[in-house]
C-alpha cells in the first residue's frame, strides 16, 4: 500500500497473527485471549518479517512450482537434519516429510506437542543435538 500507516497496520497484524500460529499454546493466550491489533503505535518498529514475506509471496517466492523438491536431489552428500513441530500450522509436517524423501541424508524428527516456533518445547534442544551430530 503506499500509506504508510496502512502498512504498519497491515505488518502489525500479520505478525501478531503468525506469531499465533507459531506456538502449540500461544504465549498471549495463557493468561487471557487478546485480540488482533486494531490500532498501531506510528513510531513502533516494523517487524520485518511479514514485509519480507509479502515482498516474497507477490513474487511467487521467486521459484517455479515444485522447484524446490525437484531439485533437492542437488543436496546429495550435504548432510541436514529437518527438525518439525507435529503441529506446525505454519509449515506443515507434510511439507517436512516431503522435502525429507527427496533430500538423501536428510533426516526428520517430528516433535511432538510442538508448533512452528524454535521455543516451542523440545524443538530447541532437538536442533542443539542435530547441529551437535553434524558436528561430530
Amino acid at each position: 500500500h503506499t500509506d504508510a500507516a496502512v502498512r504498519a497496520a497491515a505488518a502489525a497484524i500479520w505478525n501478531a497473527y503468525e506469531r499465533t500460529l507459531s506456538e502449540l499454546q500461544p504465549s498471549e493466550l495463557k493468561t487471557a485471549a487478546k485480540p488482533l491489533p486494531q490500532v498501531v503505535d506510528a513510531g513502533a518498529r516494523l517487524p520485518p518479517t511479514p514485509i519480507l514475506e509479502a515482498h516474497y509471496i507477490s513474487h511467487d517466492f521467486y521459484l517455479a512450482p515444485g522447484q524446490l523438491l525437484d531439485n533437492a536431489h542437488r543436496l546429495t552428500g550435504i548432510p541436514g537434519a529437518i527438525i518439525q513441530g507435529r503441529y506446525d500450522l505454519l509449515c506443515p509436517p507434510k511439507a517436512a516429510y516431503a522435502l525429507s524423501t527427496a533430500w538423501p541424508g536428510a533426516t526428520l524428527e517430528i516433535i511432538d506437542n510442538a508448533g512452528h516456533a524454535m521455543t516451542e518445547p523440545g524443538v530447541t534442544d532437538a536442533m542443539r543435538a542435530a547441529i551437535a551430530r553434524m558436528l561430530a
